[in-house]
């Protein structure tokens, strides 16, 4: 299986794959796993379950995929290369268009989410750091973006209990001024009943 999101244009393509060979090997020797698809089982499965409610899982079709797998949780990693278009030589002809053109600068995204949405970090490589250099921290700073991610499911789910809680709370409170006011009302009736 394919398992490498890389978005690069031909003539950065080498390149592209060795930055992520890097970082899979960066990764792989710290003990994680890099895959494509998440096992079925495990606390991961939930999470998976969770990402394959988008239209692209059920369909058959998915995108490439990239993923970290953590003890509880997954990371998607995306290296993409910046790319720019062309300005149209007549300017009157803005409808012609152009080709994207590459850069040859990347950047790597990280997200917890298998859509391609809002990434929750990225590195970005400038002319004095290219992302060669910055291979052992994007391996740090993975580890402490699923950190900080548990620590959200943890408060997430703290915040659900909290609801549920009170959910049941307001459903005992209302069952009981329903049993009161049915109460009421039978006595009511009685009363009513015995002054006839």
């Amino acid at each position: 299986d394919n398992i490498l999101d890389i978005r690069a244009t031909r003539d950065s393509l080498s390149r592209a794959l060795l930055l992520m060979a890097g970082l899979v090997k960066g990764l792989e020797k710290r003990g994680l796993l890099v895959v494509a698809d998440p096992p079925r089982k495990g606390p991961i499965a939930p999470l998976w379950e969770r990402d394959c409610g988008h239209s692209w899982a059920r369909n058959g079709w998915r995108p490439a995929l990239t993923l970290v797998l953590f003890s509880d949780e997954y990371v998607r990693l995306v290296l993409r290369e910046l790319t720019s278009r062309p300005k149209p030589a007549d300017a009157g002809n803005r409808l012609r268009s152009e080709s994207a053109v590459g850069t040859g600068q990347f950047i790597f995204s990280a997200s917890f989410s298998v859509g391609d949405s809002y990434p929750d970090a990225t590195w970005k490589e400038t002319s004095t750091r290219p992302l060669e250099g910055l291979l052992n921290e994007i391996v740090g700073d993975l580890y402490a973006l699923v950190e900080d991610r548990r620590e959200k499911r943890a408060q997430w789910a703290d915040e659900e209990r909290k609801r549920r809680i009170e959910e049941t709370r307001r459903w005992r409170r209302e069952h009981r001024r329903s049993q009161i006011a049915t109460r009421d009302k039978l006595q009511m009736e009685a009363a009513h009943a015995l002054a006839r």
